[in-house]
């Protein structure tokens, strides 16, 4: 984990909407294309919820190994003011790419608001801090982030990031 308690310093001027996140159903799975300014307006519109945005790659073997527990907070957690978005980095230069992860989001059944970030890997990586997914933020209520990441010899610990994100809930 890696800055708690910071305000949005990724540049994710992130002011959340009491809206809530509506169940999609699996046929209805789609992905949307967004500049790095459209990610910011549509997690904007979650604030007063607890928000995890899992950033991952269809090229990202251990982000597709570790997506079924995104799925499963997703599902186990909504109720009590989970928002999840998924953020697809795939190249946006490989035509497939968007296919492929739209293929993978729907038999995912990731029921959620899921993005394509239409920006290169040179721009995120600076904007978002990070080299590579898979990444995850996760916002509280207020707007404050906490970052999950792997590290060398180290995965993401999903039981962890849960056991953080229900805190979150109970706090308001």
């Amino acid at each position: 984990m890696k800055g708690t308690g910071c305000y949005l310093s990724l540049g994710l001027a992130l002011i959340f909407t009491l809206t809530g996140q509506p169940q999609i159903p699996k046929d209805d799975i789609q992905i949307q294309p967004v500049k790095y300014a459209g990610l910011q307006e549509i997690i904007r519109k979650y604030r007063g919820r607890v928000v995890l945005v899992d950033f991952w790659g269809d090229f990202c073997v251990p982000c597709k190994k570790g997506f079924p527990h995104v799925v499963a907070m997703h599902q186990k957690h909504a109720k009590d003011g989970l928002a999840v978005v998924s953020v697809s980095l795939d190249p946006v230069d490989d035509p497939n790419s968007q296919a492929n992860a739209l293929r993978f989001l729907q038999k995912a059944g990731a029921e959620f608001t899921n993005l394509y970030l239409d920006e290169p890997s040179s721009f995120w990586q600076k904007k978002l801090g990070f080299a590579g997914p898979p990444c995850y933020y996760v916002f509280n209520r207020h707007g404050q982030w906490t970052k999950f990441e792997a590290q060398d010899d180290a995965p993401i610990n999903y039981e962890v990031m849960e056991k953080f994100i229900v805190e979150r809930l109970r706090e308001q």
